[in-house]
């Protein structure tokens, strides 16, 4: 009977069964997704239902077990666990510094055409140190945009400046299809990321694996090592 007991015991806490996830577009196309099948392999039992979103999902009234999400988070219901802190970079294409020159000091911004979020006015107040201090720009260009992907796009394309987290330019600026800009000047503002789960789910095994492997693949933010600034 102990025998018996402690198989089923043994088999219960293998991860598996049906685990509900969101995370933000672009992080999950650029990071999570490319991450997935190694998680499925290594773990067979565990079906994964992966929403995308760009929205701020309610874990409790959309059943889901766990979401990805970047930068501060209110909601008190919800257990946190720091995955990293991310940081924005400042890039152009080369077509575009070509065509207007590179900016040498914070100030030469206001000179050119920088793009940015429309959900989040701070992002248009771009922080530097100089000799006065902290110093914000506050940017202008003639794109406002509400998609971080299609920002991308647009600096691709040499529209102009843009200023987005680090995590989707890794190939893009080992390719050289972006420059990084005012890399010594520019003020790093630490954004985290944080697996968020109901405090009902701690003790799933199926969720405790996708935690500890997204600290696995993300802790160390290996994009940063591609780009050459550890």
């Amino acid at each position: 009977m102990e025998k018996a007991e402690s198989e089923v015991l043994r088999h219960s806490d293998r991860p598996s069964g049906l685990l509900r996830m969101n995370c933000g577009l672009t992080f999950g196309h650029h990071q999570l997704v490319p991450v997935i099948p190694e998680f499925l392999r290594r773990y067979p039992g565990i079906q994964l239902e992966l929403e995308l979103t760009g929205r701020i999902v309610n874990l409790m009234e959309e059943n889901a077990d766990l979401a990805v999400r970047i930068g501060a988070f209110s909601d008190s219901s919800l257990i946190a666990r720091k995955i990293c802190d991310m940081e924005r970079l400042i890039c152009a294409s080369p077509e575009y510094l070509k065509r207007h020159g590179e900016p040498r000091d914070p100030e030469d911004l206001l000179k050119h055409n920088c793009l940015y979020i429309t959900e989040m006015p701070t992002l248009r107040r771009w922080p530097f140190k100089t000799s006065r201090g902290l110093v914000n720009i506050e940017v202008t260009g003639n794109v406002a945009i509400n998609s971080a992907d299609a920002l991308l796009s647009l600096a691709l394309q040499g529209v102009g400046i843009i200023r987005v987290l680090d995590y989707g330019l890794e190939e893009l600026i080992k390719d050289g299809r972006l420059v990084p800009l005012l890399v010594d000047t520019h003020e790093v503002v630490p954004t985290p990321l944080h697996a968020l789960y109901p405090q009902n789910r701690y003790r799933m095994p199926k969720l405790s694996a996708m935690i500890d492997y997204l600290m696995e693949k993300f802790s160390h933010a290996p994009w940063r090592t591609i780009q050459g600034r550890r």
